[in-house]
């Protein structure tokens, strides 16, 4: 058994572990209380009526006692887990982060094309802007500005693409268009030339801008179709509040009970831990002295 001293020492230890099993207790208290707070909760069927996943709008209705209710929560916000950073780019050279493109023409490059991948669950918000080049044209005579164009195509089997949509950007304005299918895409981005007589050449002219970000949906809202049918979890004090995804907590108790075991064993380990004595250097063994040698019987004989 340990000493008094020696129970103090290990004051700290025992400190130290307590204030580890109590931080991992804490989401778990937390979960608790919110199974047994959620557990009269009520369902009704309700519609969605409203999926922009570009704009991350989602809207559903659904009916209780006959008051029908409008509702924008897939589920809790402490329930809402995003370990991504997002769709990415690949490595551009006009990109301006992880997953933004921004692509100019200019009066030397009229057309520019990139390709980019669209998983499942992304989207694409494609911004085309189109304005007069003043500082360009201060020093040149350039025909009548116009404004461009972003030709999109997505790739289908053998090697061939598909001809999806196509962006006329009108001059001193901007466009937008969202991407949600996933799949390969081939964007080419223009704006028309025209001939100059100074140059005797044919130039693009203007300011033209497009810029492509990847942003994730609401990756559960993903494959939602408005019109479709779901279930609803409404609070019955509030039937005003309500989610379609409720949060699941199998396991729960039997991750509480594993976190008292281990601290039970840390602690039994702590108290009945005997540290080893420190080996005390071994003395210089004395070596005893010799005998005195004793006469031969000779001598004796003759004294």
């Amino acid at each position: 058994m340990d000493s008094g001293p020696e129970k103090k020492s290990k004051l700290p230890i025992l400190v130290i572990a307590t204030t580890i099993l109590l931080v991992s207790l804490f989401p778990h208290a937390q979960n608790v209380i919110r199974q047994i707070e959620l557990s009269d909760w009520e369902q009704a069927e309700g519609t969605v009526t409203i999926y922009e996943p570009f704009n991350d709008t989602f809207r559903y209705n659904y009916s209780v006692d006959g008051i029908e209710y409008t509702e924008w929560r897939y589920s809790f916000s402490w329930d809402t887990v995003s370990n991504s950073e997002g769709p990415l780019f690949e490595e551009y050279t006009e990109s301006i982060s992880k997953n933004t493109l921004r692509i100019y023409t200019n009066t030397q490059t009229c057309v520019k094309t990139h390709s980019f991948t669209l998983e499942r669950g992304a989207v694409a918000s494609i911004f085309v802007t189109s304005s007069y080049d003043s500082v360009t044209d201060l020093f040149n005579n350039f025909p009548e500005h116009t404004g461009s164009r972003a030709s999109i195509h997505l790739a289908i089997a053998g090697g061939t693409t598909e001809h999806v949509y196509t962006i006329q950007n009108p001059l001193y304005s901007t466009t937008v268009h969202h991407i949600t299918e996933p799949g390969n895409y081939q964007i080419t981005f223009s704006n028309s030339r025209q001939y100059w007589s100074g140059d005797e050449d044919y130039w693009c002219v203007g300011s033209h801008v497009m810029t492509i970000k990847l942003n994730d949906s609401n990756a559960p809202n993903t494959n939602f179709i408005e019109g479709e049918s779901v279930t609803v979890h409404y609070d019955p004090n509030d039937h005003n509040f309500g989610v379609i995804k409720m949060p699941e907590f199998s396991g729960l108790y039997s991750s509480i009970v594993a976190l008292f075991a281990v601290y039970a064993f840390a602690v039994y380990t702590i108290f009945n831990f005997e540290s080893k004595p420190k080996s005390k250097p071994k003395e210089e063994e004395e070596i005893p002295p010799e005998p005195e040698a004793e006469g031969n019987w000779w001598e004796e004989q003759t004294e």
